[in-house]
């Protein structure tokens, strides 16, 4: 048509196969009844070519694919359906097929500023029998868009695929450009698989992606959204170069893994999910790779509410200035059940130090609410395994700190610490706060020298052994001794040979430079 208006309207059908061109300046599209996509011909493609909006005001029907183009000029397409479901069958592409415009294109879909949803009717069809959403930037020029556009609506889909020529992602393009609502882009539907590599972009803060369905959606292009991340089922698969990254100011995108959903980031160049300042990781799914929790990122297992365990199938990485959230619900039903665990199938790296420690927030839970922990007295002693591996390096006890300002048990006089069995993380509550436990079994070995052994004692801590010929004193260093997984410990003191009266205290932490007075 050229130039003037093209309008489906008062009952009037247009089926395809057929291409629709728009030329000159003032066309126009409005297309208020049905449009029909009929094969063998793939697709109707309606190709706009000057700058202008061409909308989808009634309902698409059929079984092939609907290609929506820009060439040469900026395209912006607009679906504004408010009277029944468009129940096409052949998929959605997008794309500016022109490899070498005069300069940069962009073809848009966008939705309703309004946000009003369309009153409950689908836009893009999807679910079983229905088709994918594809966009495609045939040119190596940038700035050459295939964009969708959510402008604050929420949409579902099957699988997104989204390619570019001349390697060059950011010309593909999700976002919503739209500051009021936050619009959520669901991907999977119908099981689907997807490949997208574009980008995800958020100018405004109100873009969040949610993956369902048992299909594995892989993103190898930048991911700028602030909105959750949420993988509900199936496989959210990070390769190559894909990742989240922190935009200027701003929090990046908190990421929850459902029961038997899976982030996997192993097909990254650096086959590691590394979370950034301010992000967050929580939920009880899998993550395949390395796990790195980097200063100011957040692990929290479950819910707020419920105790979760979170899997890596990988090394975890505990870098100084994270925090992993261990919630507690009751102190004696064990890992998973009565508190918070993170199951890791290889190696535990503590790289945290004391002059950059790890923090372990401990949270009080009380059936699902915030409160008291059931069964923990301040008087017993408590150990509570949240982190399981195939072993731990790197482990030191000044690497971690213990935050109890989410804990409302009363602790009494007692302290938290992080132990390390070797192939796990402990935190263990010492009533005492630098008491060892007790010590059992004072003797003489066969050489003469004085031995005495002891439980209780925290995994992986280092304790001061001092002696005194007199109960009073004066103490002197003897040496020290490191629990085993357990708790117990021995200790030899091979610079005293059958000495008449000894007297020997075990204390924490094992500082020289000042001992308990």
């Amino acid at each position: 048509m050229n130039p003037g208006a093209l309008l489906l309207n008062s009952g009037v059908t247009f089926t395809s196969p057929g291409v629709i061109t728009l030329l000159g300046p003032g066309s126009t599209f409005t297309a208020s009844q049905v449009i029909a996509l009929t094969p063998p011909a793939a697709a109707c493609r309606i190709t706009g070519q000057n700058a202008d909006t061409y909308e989808f005001e009634g309902v698409i029907t059929g079984t092939g694919a609907l290609d929506l183009c820009s060439s040469p000029a900026n395209s912006v397409f607009e679906f504004n359906n408010t009277t029944a479901n468009n129940i096409w069958s052949g998929g959605l592409i997008i794309e500016t097929p022109v490899a070498s415009p005069s300069a940069a294109r962009t073809v848009e879909l966008v939705f309703p500023a309004s946000g009003n949803g369309f009153g409950g009717v689908t836009q893009i069809p999807h679910g079983a029998g229905k088709g994918d959403v594809m966009l495609y930037s045939a040119s190596a020029v940038s700035g050459s868009l295939a964009r969708l556009n959510l402008e604050n609506n929420s949409i579902t889909i099957n699988g997104l695929y989204g390619f570019s020529a001349g390697v060059m992602p950011a010309n593909v393009v999700v976002e919503n450009s739209d500051n009021v609502l936050m619009s959520t882009l669901t991907i999977g539907d119908g099981n689907a698989n997807g490949y997208y590599a574009g980008v995800v972009l958020d100018p405004n803060g109100k873009t969040a992606i949610t993956k369902i369905g048992t299909g594995t959606q892989v993103f190898t292009g930048t991911m700028v959204h602030q909105g959750p991340t949420t993988i509900s089922a199936g496989t959210f698969e990070l390769s190559g170069s894909g990742g989240f990254i922190l935009p200027p100011d701003v929090s990046p995108s908190p990421i929850t893994i459902a029961p038997g959903a899976t982030l996997d980031a192993s097909e990254r160049t650096d086959g590691t999910l590394t979370l950034l300042t301010q992000q967050s990781l929580g939920g009880s799914g899998t993550v395949i790779g390395t796990l790195a929790e980097a200063s100011g990122s957040t692990v929290s297992e479950g819910t707020s509410t419920t105790i979760g365990t979170l899997a890596n199938t990988g090394m975890t990485e505990l870098q100084g200035g994270g925090t992993n959230v261990v919630k507690v619900q009751d102190a004696m039903t064990g890992p998973g059940v009565g508190n918070d665990v993170l199951a890791v199938s290889g190696v535990i790296n503590v790289q945290a130090t004391s002059a950059s420690p790890f923090t372990i927030a401990l949270t009080s839970l009380n059936a699902g609410a915030p409160g008291n922990v059931a069964n923990f007295v301040n008087t017993s002693t408590y150990t509570w395994t949240i982190a399981t591996g195939s072993s731990v390096t790197g482990f030191s006890p000044g690497a971690f700190t213990v935050n109890t300002a989410g804990f409302s048990n009363p602790l009494g006089s007692g302290q938290f610490f992080v132990g390390n069995t070797g192939t796990s993380l402990v935190l263990v509550f010492v009533p005492t706060g630098n008491d060892v436990g007790s010590i059992i079994n004072p003797a003489i070995n066969g050489s003469g020298n004085p031995t005495l052994s002891g439980s209780g004692g925290i995994p992986g801590y280092m304790y001061g052994v001092e002696s005194a010929p007199t109960v009073k004193g004066p103490w002197s260093e003897a040496g020290n001794v490191t629990p085993a997984a357990n708790g117990s410990w021995s200790f030899t003191d091979s610079s005293q040979h059958n000495p008449i009266t000894i007297f020997y205290r075990v204390y924490f932490p094992d500082n020289p430079s000042n001992p308990p007075q």
